[in-house]
């Protein structure tokens, strides 16, 4: 069964980008993960993936540096034109 999610999704986003102004990453990162799971269109989720690739690098910690690249890498395969990527 296919169904989408978007609205909840739009709100995660939303809370996502607010934690991610406050700099509270990691409540950023749940948030666009949550999405992700959610969001069916390719375009939109390309965009959650450069969220959280972004919060992760915010982190400042080499560990997350690898997650973002691969989150970077995703958004590219849902969404080659996306030039952030």
């Amino acid at each position: 069964m296919h169904r989408s999610h978007g609205s909840d999704a739009t709100a995660l986003k939303k809370e996502g980008n607010g934690y991610f102004a406050k700099g509270s990453y990691e409540m950023a990162i749940a948030c666009y993960t949550s999405a992700i799971d959610l969001w069916m269109d390719p375009e939109d989720r390309a965009v959650l993936y450069l969220n959280r690739a972004a919060a992760r690098l915010k982190q400042n910690e080499e560990s997350k540096w690898r997650l973002a690249l691969t989150d970077c890498e995703r958004a590219v395969e849902l969404h080659p034109a996306n030039a952030k990527a």
